[in-house]
């Protein structure tokens, strides 16, 4: 809060009222009530504005405050989330040493559709801006059926998720696979977000399905470590 804006705000509430009440209000309450005194309208008029006026600034300054808690609050939960996405692309970057891995959270926007709410390894690429509806790609399909799904497209298996025009755009061109997977609340009840990774090197060749185990399981390890960092509420479910 800039408080010299604020005492200025705050005087010019106080004189218009109190004018308003001083040259308008007082004489029109005599009028009604002969057996009043102007100056002691004009005295009670002041005095309920002032006390009016008080009660707003304490009121505004709480709010304020408890703005300043939740902001602070959120910024420490922005940096718990990064540190956790960071150390699921370093445990991911083991099954492949050479690989550029990066990952990042989808939550739903107020408009319907998932975007990109935290991510590690993408500052410098485009497709921080794509989105998707409900049940749209890899991510949309990962929210809608609350499971995990793989995008392969070293084997083509990419090609059932069916990007629109902008989608295959924006994605890397060089990303060779994705995970999607959902991050369910405890009671499994509704989708909190989905927790992406790609790469731009293929699975394993030679043991694919161990790869894609794997790494399942850290998506469900991690998945837990995000779940009360994204919907507090969870915490003491």
């Amino acid at each position: 809060m800039s408080w010299i804006p604020f005492a200025v705000r705050k005087l010019v509430m106080v004189l218009l009222p109190v004018y308003a009440a001083w040259v308008a209000v007082a004489p029109q309450v005599v009028k009604w009530f002969p057996q009043l005194r102007e100056s002691d309208v004009q005295k009670v008029a002041v005095i309920l504005v002032g006390v009016v006026v008080s009660l707003d600034t304490w009121a505004e300054i709480a709010c304020v405050g408890r703005q300043r808690h939740a902001s602070a609050c959120q910024a420490v939960m922005r940096h718990l989330v990064r540190r956790v996405l960071e150390a699921y692309v370093r445990d991911a970057g083991r099954l492949a040493p050479q690989a550029k891995v990066r990952a990042n959270i989808m939550q739903r926007h107020w408009l319907g559709s998932l975007r990109i709410t935290h991510h590690h390894n993408m500052t410098q690429h485009r497709d921080v801006a794509i989105s998707f509806r409900p049940g749209e790609g890899c991510c949309g399909r990962a929210y809608k059926e609350r499971a995990a799904f793989v995008a392969d497209y070293t084997t083509h298996e990419g090609e059932p998720y069916n990007l629109t025009p902008r989608q295959n755009k924006l994605v890397a061109p060089d990303r060779k696979w994705f995970m999607c997977s959902a991050i369910l609340s405890e009671d499994a009840t509704r989708v909190v977000a989905v927790l992406n990774l790609d790469s731009d090197t293929p699975l394993a060749a030679a043991d694919d399905e161990s790869s894609r185990g794997r790494l399942a399981e850290l998506a469900v390890r991690y998945a837990r470590e995000l779940l009360p960092l994204l919907d507090p509420k969870e915490a003491s479910a």
